[in-house]
């Protein structure tokens, strides 16, 4: 079967054309790590990814992550990615903190569950200052000895893997629900030891009531 060959106007055509549609589905413009199999052909095209972006009609972000979104709890992201994991993590039930200090360092995270941080390092590897600010921070957590989990965006791009990367995280909901359970079996006992002093203390009322009017018939 022969390859069918496109011309460079028909392959701009339809890496434009691939791209307004991951659009229409997602709702947002794709990164170049999404667009497997396009991105090396439409920089040959086009010149730069965000040129390509641009032919398709849309705005490239200048940065990849430097974006504001808000997450479906309400709470303010940073980035995509983050909204990804915030998201995540709300579609689970595990309820988590933003933007935490590290002790009384100047240091934040961007999650907090339970006793665990969550980082997400998505500039690693393009910024040198941003490499050495990530070294330092992770110096003073482990000098702390403080439970963490790094994220980096091939954790979310193309293929998300939180799945595998949280899986250590336990909903707080399920540990709710079997302390409420808990709470509810003492409660009914409680209830049935109410229910059962009840019911002595009125059959020895109707057991004194039947003696004194006896006792008065017989009188």
């Amino acid at each position: 079967m022969a390859l069918v060959k496109f011309s460079d106007v028909e392959y701009k055509a339809r890496i434009i054309d691939r791209i307004q549609k991951f659009y229409r589905e997602n709702k947002r413009i794709p990164f170049k790590q999404e667009m497997w199999g396009i991105y090396q052909p439409s920089r040959r095209l086009f010149g730069t990814w965000n040129k390509t972006i641009v032919a398709a009609g849309f705005i490239p972000n200048p940065v990849k992550f430097a974006n504001k979104y808000i997450a479906n709890d309400g709470h303010k992201c940073d980035s995509l990615a983050e909204k990804i994991i915030d998201d995540w993590l709300t579609a689970r039930k595990i309820k988590h903190e933003r933007n935490v200090l590290y002790g009384l360092k100047k240091y934040t995270a961007d999650f907090k569950v339970g006793d665990t941080y969550i980082e997400f390092f998505g500039l690693h590897g393009e910024l040198e200052s941003y490499d050495v600010f990530m070294k330092n921070k992770l110096n003073y957590i482990r000098m702390k000895k403080l439970k963490i989990i790094s994220i980096f965006p091939k954790d979310l791009f193309p293929k998300c893997t939180l799945e595998q990367k949280l899986k250590i995280i336990k909903p707080v909901s399920k540990l709710y629900r079997k302390r409420k359970r808990k709470r509810l079996s003492l409660s009914q006992i409680s209830n049935q030891k109410s229910k059962f002093y009840s019911c002595q203390i009125s059959q020895k009322f109707v057991i004194l009531s039947e003696s004194s009017s006896r006792e008065e018939g017989g009188n």
